[in-house]
């Protein structure tokens, strides 16, 4: 009996939605004939109506030379001199006209001698005349833009309304299911209840339950909550009505509460379904007090969001999914339970949901035996899945890129990859100098000795010189596990780390320094900033300041001059750090500079091979770590 009824109602619905089809054409038809009519009428009174019988035979056309002879005979009373015609009005109440051109020779000065009236200017006669030699083209053009703006504005309730008033977009038929989702099972797990809502709506509502309506989805850009929300509707097989909250935001008044108004018609009229918004704070952002036009827009529409969702009990069938990567700037009103019910993070993978994202990402390519997806797995901690799916299309690319042509995906190419996605592409055409190279090598290897020589400190990977993006090298370290607490002294650390490269210059170069160092120092700033200001790792206490629109603390001028001194310490105390290390291991870095800068590339083993005191194989031969 439950499916029969099911059965019945989809029927009902289909039929529904035919007769409104039917509506729609029909409607549209009458528009189009009724364009068409008029069109027709108007070109057809155009094109034969003639001129009034006295019109032509009281305006006969003389030669130039024949008026000029009247004029002379004193038989003129009025002229109107037009660009291309004159007709002249006779004293025995005929008229004439004359054809002449731009450059005839005025006879002015004549009409003058014999108190003829002038006048300058087109005959009223001509311009209907020239006009109506033009209307059809006229005509033709109305018709095509109010065809254009009628017929396409015609809605299927057969309103009328402008292009710009409709709503974009409609049901998404791409279907996605749970199995295409990797890497956030907490949120497939909470989402579960929705989908066996969907599928079984009875079993809720025998219990006296109330599955949530509305969902919010948290986290940052690239973690698949697009992707979550489409798997949620392909695994109840229901429609999916996808829209941006930029979409409903217009520069006129009333359209964003229109659209949002239509989105819900929309999604009533195929219940059960859902309706996900994506950055939602585009919609959803606090309310301020309306100051103009966009702002009295924006809240209009922000208010129909707010009371399509309160009107959710008397439709139980419509799930509203939301996603945002800033839930902080969200309205109340639209937080609160019955508007959105359930939040749900959506963090980054860790390292067993990237190793299966990248299982996903990888089905299609034909990878080596050497590719360990483990390994890259563990070697790219806070790659999101939209990361993990670039880094798996860029090892594909260079794959492609390489001759003679390979056939398989390896290892070395999803290496090439990842520094191409963490650091840019190389720019082998760049010219440096040999003394730039130097100095970018000591700079690099202050970095990476510092790193080695601090405990608790991210492991080296490698370090390069050549070019890539915006740096003329690059230190890469790559944590050995996911770090989810991050303590004063790896913090300290990793300030030192940064310092590492000015610290290598000022003891190599005689403290002749360069400006490379401009992106550690506004990296370490912040960090010293952090440690001040939010986290309470300082002389000034447990306490968070805040900075305002300008710049400035939300705190005591005293205070401000405190933990900008305490910032200014913690990086001069790192510098300190990092310049004791390169002094006590001088002859290493050193001996590894010279030894990049022959390389451009280095590894971190081969890096730890000459602290050692060992040399390294010749170019061509294999390196340390193999």
């Amino acid at each position: 009996m439950k499916r029969l009824k099911q059965a019945l109602e989809k029927a009902r619905q289909w039929f529904a939605g035919l007769r409104k089809m039917r509506i729609r054409a029909r409607r549209r038809l009458y528009a189009t004939i009724i364009a068409l009519l008029l069109s027709w009428a108007c070109i057809h009174f155009y094109w034969n109506e003639t001129p009034p019988a006295d019109a032509l035979v009281n305006t006969p056309a003389i030669s130039y030379s024949q008026f000029l002879g009247k004029v002379d005979a004193d038989e003129i009373a009025e002229v109107r001199i037009g660009s291309d015609t004159i007709v002249a009005t006779l004293k025995d109440g005929t008229s004439a006209s004359v054809k002449v051109n731009s450059a005839f020779a005025s006879p002015v000065e004549e009409l003058r001698k014999y108190n003829v009236v002038i006048a300058f200017g087109e005959a009223a006669t001509d311009i209907v005349a020239k006009a109506k030699n033009y209307a059809p083209v006229y005509v033709i053009l109305i018709a095509l833009v109010w065809g254009y703006f009628f017929l396409r504005g015609i809605g299927p309730q057969g309103e009328i309304h402008l292009k710009f008033w409709k709503r974009p977009g409609g049901v998404d038929l791409t279907r996605r299911t749970f199995a295409d989702v990797m890497g956030i099972d907490e949120a497939k797990a909470e989402l579960q209840e929705v989908v066996d809502f969907l599928k079984n709506p009875e079993r809720f509502e025998h219990l006296g339950g109330r599955v949530p309506q509305g969902i919010l989805l948290i986290g940052p850009p690239g973690t698949g909550k697009t992707l979550l929300a489409r798997a949620v509707a392909g695994e109840a097989g229901v429609p999916f009505f996808s829209e941006s909250g930029s979409g409903f935001v217009e520069m006129f008044v009333g359209v964003g509460a229109r659209r949002i108004r239509k989105l819900f018609e929309d999604a009533k009229a195929n219940v059960p379904c859902i309706i996900y918004i994506d950055e939602v704070d585009s919609i959803a952002a606090r309310r301020m007090g309306p100051t103009s036009g966009g702002d009295r827009e924006y809240g209009q529409a922000t208010n129909q969001l707010l009371v399509e969702l309160d009107g959710f009990k008397k439709s139980p069938g419509i799930i509203f999914i939301a996603s945002t990567n800033r839930p902080e700037n969200l309205d109340e009103a639209f937080l609160r339970p019955g508007r959105i019910d359930r939040q749900i993070m959506v963090p980054p993978p860790d390292a067993r949901g990237r190793e299966a994202i990248l299982k996903i990402h990888t089905r299609k390519l034909s990878l080596a035996p050497d590719v360990d997806l483990v390994s890259i797995a563990l070697g790219t901690p806070g790659f999101s899945g939209a990361d993990l799916e670039n880094l798996a299309n860029e090892a594909a690319l260079a794959a492609s890129r390489e001759r003679p042509l390979v056939r398989k995906v390896c290892m070395r190419h999803f290496a090439e990859a990842k520094e191409k996605v963490m650091v840019g592409a190389e720019r082998k055409s760049l010219v440096v100098t040999e003394a730039d190279k130097r100095r970018t090598a000591y700079h690099e290897v202050g970095h990476a000795l510092v790193a080695m020589q601090t405990p608790g400190s991210d492991p080296v990977e490698k370090i390069s010189i050549m070019p890539r993006g915006r740096t003329l090298g690059v230190t890469i370290q790559l944590p050995s596990a996911d770090r989810h607490h991050y303590t004063k002294s790896f913090l300290t650390g990793r300030m030192a780390v940064m310092m590492g490269g000015r610290a290598a210059e000022e003891i190599f170069f005689d403290g002749d320094v360069s400006a490379g160092a401009e992106s550690d120092f506004e990296e370490a700033t912040k960090l010293a900033s952090s440690m001040v200001c939010r986290w309470g790792m300082s002389d000034i206490g447990p306490m968070t300041l805040k900075k305002g629109m300008g710049g400035a603390y939300d705190c005591s001028p005293a205070l401000a001059f405190k933990a900008d001194k305490e910032i200014a310490a913690l990086a001069t105390r790192a510098l300190e750090t990092a310049r004791s290390i390169i002094e006590n291991e001088r002859d290493a870095v050193q001996r590894i500079a010279e030894a990049l800068v022959e390389r451009t590339n280095i590894s971190g083993a081969e890096i730890q091979h000459i602290i050692d005191g060992r040399e390294l194989p010749k170019m061509g031969t294999p390196s340390p770590d193999g």
